[in-house]
């Protein structure tokens, strides 16, 4: 789940498959707060569900054509969070200094195990903020949400 950055316990449990051992590794790490969020959620108003959305690429964004990857995951329990397949994504750039949004973007389809997969066009160098879109049918789960990119 998104948080603050800060110390984290990172805790492993691996079962053999044959023997049944158990083995154990616990480390303890430190995780500072990204300045532009890779990780965004939001409830839907179509189904009430949490959905957890996690932005892949671009991870070195450039003038022009980049892939766009989303990765969207929804909440069944406190512990489990299944890729979900279940949305249509679409997005719009918008470069909010400059007052303008940019052509040739291709909206991100569903690829496999909750992944997603469009291209965005940055026409420029900037800060550019990439409004998201969740619907579920002809029924908006979420437009509330957007990831900020500055290269």
């Amino acid at each position: 789940m998104p948080s603050t950055g800060g110390t984290w316990t990172l805790g492993v449990r691996v079962t053999h498959p044959v023997t049944g051992a158990i083995g154990t590794y616990t480390s303890t790490i430190s995780v500072t707060e990204p300045t532009e969020s890779k990780m965004k959620s939001f409830t839907s108003a179509h189904n009430g569900e949490k959905y957890f959305v996690a932005l892949i690429e671009p991870a070195k964004p450039k003038i022009g054509i980049n892939d766009y990857e989303l990765a969207v995951y929804k909440r069944t329990s406190m512990m489990s969070f299944p890729a979900d397949s279940t949305l249509t994504v679409m997005h719009t750039p918008e470069m909010p200094t400059m007052g303008h949004g940019s052509p040739n973007n291709v909206m991100p389809a569903h690829v496999g195990k909750g992944h997603y997969k469009g291209k965005v066009n940055f026409t420029m160098s900037g800060f550019w903020r990439i409004h998201m879109d969740y619907m579920h049918g002809t029924e908006v789960a979420d437009s509330t949400q957007y990831f900020d990119i500055t290269f």
